[in-house]
């Protein structure tokens, strides 16, 4: 079974929905995920809805940042450097 006909089950959104989702590499909060039927539940719910928003920005700012200098790289850099290897080195970029 794809993992798209799973989440279909699971969350009974459309094929397309999660088929953009996943292209667009979409990220929920617990809160999110939970709306949505990804989860069943949170494990610490306790936590304060502004604590998790503040770090879900900042997670949200830094993936976005590294998926716009994926978009940018080139099929091959100017050196000569794989697109593998440059993929390499921008996981290494970590948010605080």
């Amino acid at each position: 079974m794809s993992k798209i006909t799973t989440a279909m089950l699971k969350t009974g959104l459309s094929h397309t929905k999660l088929s953009n989702m996943m292209d667009s590499e979409t990220w929920f909060s617990a809160k999110k995920a939970v709306e949505f039927g990804f989860a069943d539940g949170m494990m610490f719910a306790e936590t304060s809805e502004t604590a998790e928003a503040v770090m879900w920005n900042r997670f949200s700012m830094s993936t976005a940042a590294v998926n716009a200098m994926r978009r940018k790289l080139p099929s091959k850099s100017p050196t000569g450097t794989s697109v593998k290897s440059l993929y390499q080195r921008l996981s290494l970029i970590k948010p605080n």
